[in-house]
């Protein structure tokens, strides 16, 4: 029988922002990296973390390469609103809400990252109104909530700037995955105490892959099927300079022309036949080879880590989604990222200090090749960097442990064990 002192060991972290089987590896990589961080956080307090992970689906089995965490799934927070209720009842549902509940109440903590980048109104007001959902949760059962490193904002709409400030007013710990984001919380609840970091992605494990040797240059391309539809809207929502599916095809009729360069399409939002040709990635890879049929298709991954695994084998990688281009950075593989949005440059330029990229809303097709060009002509000095920019991120990982160490153990000694 365990002790009173043995209980007092274990702590309840729910992870409101917590997807396993998202068909966007990022997200996934996210749960991934917080996990192996909230590891160390748990060695480091001596304690035992018993996790809960939202945002996954009902009776989906933990992956193999969580098997020895203590983790429990649950599809999504519960919501007793007037509607939600009516639901409950049309559907008989009443059961699957109490058991979220109960899941959940019992937690010592909450924690969300926000999916990385919902923590703004960009990609659509649902997206955030879903993360505040999860904090009015948390507020209604009187826990405390912490922010984990995402971007936190911009923000286009009055009504979700006030409740993104009501949000950071609450947090126990609030934290930037760049600098932009720190000052735009800072801007909005002055004198409020971000800590800056980098994303959680970038602490999560996997297995390198060998490299290609010989003469051919392997270079990954990454190809967004949301940038290729335009956007969730349409319309070229996030305002890029050129079509993108022009400035894609110009990518890739350039490289193809280089001698020695072997290029490899690369889905990193994958969801197989049954989605269509939604907002995927893996679609547009199987229809630019139609167009460029000397390109390969990368593997359709299962698994943020198996992605990352793959990845860290390449030569050079380009791509517009920014946890592709994360696996490969810290994996030790010089990036080219594609970029359309804050985030980006939040990250990789003002955050890492990296230079290389191009941002699609200001840059078109041939200055797209020209900074491509230039990368590949120094590419043999970039990738002389990433032994110092692999340690630099070790250096953030200690600094991140060791800070939400000491940020968690006062909510989680609060608890009460009586």
């Amino acid at each position: 029988m365990s002790t009173t002192g043995d209980r007092r060991k274990h702590r309840h972290l729910v992870l409101l922002s917590g997807p396993l089987f998202s068909s966007n590896m990022g997200c996934n990589a996210l749960t991934c990296g917080a996990l192996a961080i909230l590891g160390d956080v748990a060695r480091r307090l001596d304690l035992d973390f018993q996790y809960t992970l939202l945002d996954n689906p009902i009776g989906a089995v933990v992956p193999s390469e969580l098997a020895d965490r203590n983790v429990e799934l649950v599809d999504q927070v519960p919501d007793f609103g007037p509607k939600s209720l009516v639901r409950a009842a049309v559907r008989r549902d009443f059961p699957a809400l109490l058991r979220r509940h109960r899941a959940l109440r019992t937690a010592d903590l909450f924690l969300d990252d926000g999916w990385g980048d919902s923590f703004s109104d960009i990609y659509g007001r649902a997206r955030f109104e879903s993360i505040f959902r999860h904090f009015r949760y948390a507020r209604s059962l009187g826990k405390p909530l912490i922010l984990l490193p995402q971007t936190i904002g911009p923000f286009q709409a009055a009504a979700v700037r006030s409740r993104a400030r009501e949000m950071l007013a609450y947090a126990a710990a609030v934290y930037a995955r760049d600098p932009l984001s720190a000052s735009c919380a800072r801007e909005l609840v002055p004198g409020l105490d971000v800590r800056e970091t980098i994303d959680l992605a970038m602490f999560m494990p996997y297995v390198p892959a060998p490299s290609s040797g010989g003469g051919t240059l392997r270079i990954g391309v990454n190809p967004s099927g949301l940038l290729w539809r335009g956007g969730y809207a349409g319309q070229n929502q996030f305002g890029l300079k050129e079509d993108y599916r022009e400035v894609l095809r110009g990518v890739l009729r350039h490289l193809l022309a280089k001698p020695g360069v072997q290029v490899e399409l690369i889905g990193h939002d994958v969801r197989g036949p049954s989605a269509g040709n939604s907002f995927e990635d893996y679609y547009v890879c199987k229809l630019l080879q139609r167009e460029f049929p000397d390109c390969r298709v990368g593997p359709f991954f299962y698994g943020p880590m198996e992605a990352k695994s793959h990845i860290s084998g390449l030569d050079l990688f380009i791509g517009s989604r920014m946890h592709a281009c994360i696996a490969a950075y810290s994996s030790g593989v010089p990036a080219f990222p594609l970029g359309y949005s804050r985030k980006f440059t939040g990250l990789f330029a003002e955050k890492l200090g990296y230079g290389h990229g191009a941002d699609l809303a200001e840059h078109g097709q041939a200055e797209v090749r020209g900074l491509l060009d230039a990368c590949l002509a120094e590419l043999p000095a970039i990738r002389a960097e990433f032994g110092e920019r692999r340690r630099r991120i070790e250096t953030y990982r200690t600094e991140l442990v060791a800070d939400l160490a000491e940020q968690m153990a006062g909510p989680l000694n609060a608890r009460s064990d009586s």
